[in-house]
């Protein structure tokens, strides 16, 4: 040995000296298994082994059920020197021939006929195979700390599975620690999946200290009703389980108005933890109960260990990770792998002991996330990258924020599925919940939430408006899918995969041959902003109200070419039944292509509004990420410039784009106060509607120029007036109409074109489309090269660009201030004229927006 260290099996041995005749394991029919007689099976199958050559850095395959069998085979591998490798039993055939292959196993200890296959020319043995009498002939070998102890197999994001190498110095850090973090020799359930890391902890922290275990079918395992029968029976005493399954037996306490009554200590690991409603009730029944919750990858292990108060009312909705245990050194780093302050999230990387070797035969994965650790001592020494992010305090206790790679994002924000899990459960009806992020239609991402339920029917509106009063909206799910059951992995996680296959509900498929039911399913995603809700779905359930149907009703008859009633909605407030409605009046088919020019960007109150006025070229796809990123509470709608509805606009001055907007504008809001805002020509676009919106005597609350100047060119500092780009813009559409084919490259080489535009051309586009994005560009700068601004007398936001010149910001202040009669407020945010705008300065662009928005914000509601 080259220092102090005692393998974890090699304190089982310990504990059979002590007292052999002490129940090891008590199986699922009542057959108890002394550690002496666990002894002589283990030294006997260790003896077998070695006979057969197999030693250090062996790989042998498990592939058993849960039993006395497989735990013999568990010590006798590593008894033998060799590498334990289990195969989760309800792994299939192919997939567990394909782990066996990789591993290159010098054995296999299966009961299975079909394990014969897998390893030809490669022994498969009985965990039974040894005679008694050959453990006078075992000789233990030495172990090397850093020798290989076990593979575990964990899925990959690319779908094939990483064998963690773990070494018998990082088992050995673990259950030591274990062993010493609670009381010895207790009596725990071996629950956890064979295949997972935590059944390490489990058995040798249950077996080293002198306990026993206790085996239970897998029927009961997953059964919360029965499991909380056997706890009884079996009078349990110490209990590992994910958070899934904790909550699972916590809502069967409570429906079944049981309590456990023998345990004294609960360790949940494997999934974060979230103290809902059911779980809180259970640990106030059992004050005496200890509540631990773990927190580490399988590459690590065990990372950090927190022990929640006895106090269970304070107990939080999300409980901190805690801090490190025993042999292991954890990191916060930002993107260079330098440490930040305390409390700033970072990537959380893990060095020390208990870190494993890295992944088996994958050198490429190996490298990638086993990283050398350049903060410890130690020559060689590596440090693992989780891909978490966290948050550690002064004092080392640790928050766990969510995934890097797979925290969901939605509509520009990052969304801890834990957070809206936890609100669902605390409604009445809902028992269990998990959200995962799914592709609903057309590529458009959005929060599903599968939800168990006492069997009342929870209807999408309500539940909405529940949520409305515990999250942010854009962490409120758009769909709500009840399920029997919530899918569990083998590990006992919640299977968000399985979720994501399932199928949503279906919706009703149009007639054939008729456009009128797509028409009015455009309009609806076009007015409420999403298009999560079923054909036979209720306007007002999925969104809708008084005022947004009235927007609707416009948009219909803008499309028809002729007025559609409101009264629609009365009876017929679905997609198919408005569709079916309008084929009653004769109209069958849609007569024009004429669409409304407002957008909804971000859903939100319909009587508090933010209006996005269209830069140059009419479209509204650079407030995309600007819109999502506004977190006030508004709606954001995006008011274009549509190409498509005439060609009039190809001669018309500024005014009267105004003009042509704020009719648009009336039909959907005839009453202020009005918040406007735009970036670029948008901004001066605003500034007139908002002009004639005060000559009409409405309210304008807010204005919002973003890096806009009515005068002068925002890039330049030069007059409008003095535009010479109309001259270069003429010649690429004439390059469009004759190179058809390079349309948008023709616009690409044109740099002054390609900067005053911003990059902000759609992919795919096509050369029609181009032709008229382009055409209506030239109808704005001849429109902005012909206005004359006339002084404005309300309040005026202006939003800079920093990263401009401190003469160019100066003159263009130097000339709003000549306009503005009301007082002006300048905000300066990062980025450039451009990428203002996008990431990564988008965000902070919107947050200074949104302190802005605050003082013309009005709370509702809950």
């Amino acid at each position: 040995m080259i220092d102090c260290f005692t393998a974890a099996h090699h304190q089982v041995t310990t504990q059979t000296a002590l007292d052999p005749l002490k129940s090891a394991i008590i199986e699922a029919d009542g057959r108890r298994v002394s550690y002496g007689e666990l002894r002589t099976s283990v030294q006997a199958l260790a003896f077998r082994l070695q006979t057969l050559g197999i030693g250090a850095e062996d790989r042998v395959a498990v592939w058993l059920n849960r039993s006395t069998g497989l735990l013999t085979a568990m010590l006798g591998i590593l008894e033998a020197g060799a590498v334990y490798a289990p195969i989760d039993p309800k792994t299939p055939c192919d997939w567990a021939s394909e782990l066996i292959t990789k591993l290159d196993v010098a054995a296999i200890i299966s009961d299975r006929p079909e394990a014969l296959s897998f390893a030809p020319g490669r022994p498969v043995l009985s965990p039974d195979c040894g005679g008694a009498e050959s453990i006078h002939l075992f000789r233990a070998p030495k172990l090397h700390p850093e020798q290989l102890a076990y593979i575990i197999h964990t899925s990959g994001s690319t779908g094939v599975p990483k064998g963690v190498a773990m070494s018998h110095r990082g088992l050995a850090r673990l259950i030591d620690w274990q062993i010493a973090s609670g009381p010895p020799g207790l009596r725990t359930l071996m629950f956890t999946p064979i295949a997972f890391d935590v059944t390490l902890q489990e058995v040798f922290s249950t077996l080293g200290s002198g306990g026993t275990l206790v085996l239970i079918d897998d029927r009961v395992r997953r059964d919360p009703e029965r499991l909380l029968s056997a706890l009884d029976a079996f009078n349990i005493q110490r209990l590992f389980l994910p958070y899934s399954a904790l909550q699972q037996l916590a809502v069967a306490a409570q429906v079944s108005d049981r309590v456990p009554q023998s345990l004294l200590h609960i360790i949940t690991a494997g999934e974060r933890l979230i103290i809902t409603p059911a779980i809180k009730e259970l640990f106030r029944a059992m004050p005496n109960v200890r509540l631990d919750n773990h927190y580490g990858p399988t590459e690590a292990h065990l990372v950090t260990s927190w022990t929640l108060g006895e106090d269970r009312r304070a107990w939080p909705d999300l409980p901190a990770v805690g801090t490190a245990v025993g042999g292991v050194r954890a990191y916060v780093l930002d993107a260079d792998l330098q440490p930040l302050p305390p409390n700033e999230p970072g990537e959380l990387f893990v060095g020390g002991t208990g870190v494993a070797r890295g992944y088996w035969a994958d050198p490429r994965r190996t490298v990638e996330r086993f990283l050398p650790d350049p903060y410890s001592e130690q020559l060689g020494s590596i440090m693992y990258r989780t891909g978490d992010i966290v948050r550690q305090s002064r004092d080392g206790v640790i928050e766990f924020e969510g995934r890097s790679d797979e925290q969901l994002k939605i509509r520009g924000f990052r969304v801890e599925p834990a957070e809206v899990e936890f609100a669902l459960c605390t409604h009445p009806h809902i028992l269990e919940a998990a959200v995962v992020l799914r592709s609903i239609a057309n590529d458009v991402s959005a929060l599903v939430a599968y939800l168990v339920t006492d069997g009342s029917e929870v209807k999408h509106r309500a539940l909405a408006e529940y949520l409305g009063t515990r999250l942010p909206e854009y962490m409120i799910p758009d769909r709500y899918v009840s399920v029997e059951e919530l899918p569990l992995t083998s590990n006992g996680k919640i299977d968000r995969q399985a979720l994501v296959g399932l199928e949503m509900p279906e919706r009703s498929a149009p007639p054939d041959g008729t456009s009128l039911l797509e028409l009015v399913r455009s309009v609806w995603q076009r007015v409420l902003g999403h298009d999560q809700f079923a054909l036979d779905e209720d306007f007002f359930d999925v969104g809708g109200n008084s005022m947004l149907s009235t927007w609707v009703v416009n948009e219909l008859g803008l499309a028809l070419g002729r007025e559609v009633s409101l009264s629609l909605f009365l009876d017929a407030g679905t997609v198919e039944a408005s569709a079916a409605a309008l084929a009653e009046l004769g109209l069958d088919s849609i007569p024009s292509a004429k669409f409304g020019e407002l957008v909804t960007l971000k859903a939100g109150p319909a009587d508090q509004t933010l209006i996005l006025v269209h830069p140059l070229g009419g479209e509204l796809l650079v407030y995309r990420d600007f819109a999502k990123a506004i977190t006030a509470h508004l709606r954001v709608l995006g008011l274009r410039l549509n190409a498509q509805f005439d060609v009039a606009c190809e001669s018309m001055s500024l005014e009267a784009i105004a003009t042509r907007h704020l009719e648009q504008l009336f039909a959907i809001q005839p009453i202020g106060p009005y918040r406007l805002a735009g970036w670029s020509f948008g901004g001066v676009l605003a500034y007139e509607i908002a002009q004639q919106l005060r000559a009409r005597g409405a309210e304008v609350a807010f204005l919002g120029l973003i890096d806009s100047n009515p005068v002068l060119n925002p890039l330049n500092g030069l007059p409008t007036r003095d535009s010479q780009l109309l001259n270069e813009l003429d010649q690429v559409l004439e390059h469009i109409d004759t190179e058809n084919a390079n349309a948008r490259s023709a616009l690409l080489d044109n740099s002054h074109v390609h900067a005053l535009l911003g990059g902000f051309i759609p992919q795919g586009v096509t050369t029609e489309h181009l032709h008229k994005y382009l055409t209506v560009t030239r109808t704005c700068i001849d429109a902005a090269r012909n206005y004359l601004p006339l002084p404005y007398d309300g309040a005026i936001d202006l939003f800079q660009a920093s990263a401009s010149s401190a003469q160019l910001r100066a003159d263009l202040l130097t000339e709003l201030k000549n306009l503005s009669r009301g007082s002006l407020r300048v905000h300066e945010v990062p980025g450039d004229h451009f990428s203002m705008l996008r990431d990564p300065f988008v965000h902070e662009t919107a947050l200074t927006f949104d302190g802005t928005l605050e003082r013309f914000t009005t709370r509702t509601g809950g």
